[in-house]
């Protein structure tokens, strides 16, 4: 859940309930979107998607090299319209839960408009 905000003079973005970005008016967007998280395993693998409108757009799949704290980060620039509802999702297979780091710049979900 990235459920804070830096910026966000339109309120795009649902930072309460839904978590995801609704976008503003068509154009070409850079989304981009890093976890770090507490612990893991290197027998297991976490994965990153992207989501626009309920659909996968953009998929990373990384297995960890260390078994502590490790992060990941996805990118995309897609052309979206206004509506659309853009959100990352995040799944893994390493046994236990594992638990997202907190504090200023340690999980961020960033997306920018690029051009009409």
């Amino acid at each position: 859940v990235f459920d804070g905000e830096d910026y966000d003079p339109n309120s795009d973005y649902d930072a309460s309930s839904g978590y995801d970005y609704v976008v503003p008016e068509n154009g070409k967007y850079l989304i981009t979107a890093f976890l770090q998280v507490d612990a893991g395993n290197t027998t297991g693998y976490l994965q990153m998607n992207i989501y626009v409108d309920g659909a996968m757009k953009k998929s990373l799949r990384a297995r960890p090299a260390i078994a502590s704290s490790n992060g990941y980060a996805i990118s995309a620039i897609l052309d979206l319209t206004a509506t659309d509802s853009v959100e990352i999702w995040v799944a893994h297979n390493m046994g236990s839960s594992i638990d997202a780091t907190t504090g200023t710049g340690s999980s961020v979900f960033s997306i920018q408009k690029l051009a009409d």
